[in-house]
């Protein structure tokens, strides 16, 4: 069986605490990925 994990993660600039920063992965992506990690190996 094949699974397939679809998600939206936005890098670049996110606000964080009052500020713009730039950030190179999205949150989502992070997560993603430890999901991917978790139930596919």
């Amino acid at each position: 069986m094949a699974e397939l994990i679809l998600y939206f993660s936005r890098a670049a600039e996110n606000y964080f605490g009052g500020s713009l920063k730039y950030i190179d992965k999205g949150n989502t992506a992070v997560v993603a990925e430890k999901v991917l990690q978790w139930c596919c190996d």
